[in-house]
């Protein structure tokens, strides 16, 4: 972990792929929105890609990861319902 980097700790509804089956995994992510850094808040659902890097899991909105709020800034329901029908299998 760096100055650029923080560490987000994010509980787990739904594990769409991996072998992961923890209920909390802490994951790293830039620090900055400038840079693509992810900043959920309690309570919020978020849909995260992450991946691995020397065993630790690592994000930001470059991976498709977003916030399933429909009041969110950047919130896009098309993005995320084709999104969610991919990992699901449902996409035709």
């Amino acid at each position: 972990m760096n100055e650029f980097s923080k560490t987000i700790y994010l509980a787990v509804d739904t594990l769409y792929k991996g072998q992961e089956q923890h209920k909390t995994i802490k994951i790293s992510s830039p620090s900055s929105a400038g840079v693509c850094g992810i900043f959920p808040k309690v309570g919020e659902h978020w849909l995260v890609f992450a991946y691995t890097d020397e065993a630790n899991y690592k994000t930001d909105l470059c991976t498709r990861t977003k916030n399933m709020n429909p009041k969110a800034w950047d919130y896009k329901k098309d993005e995320l319902d084709n999104d969610l029908k991919f990992l699901t299998g449902k996409l035709k």
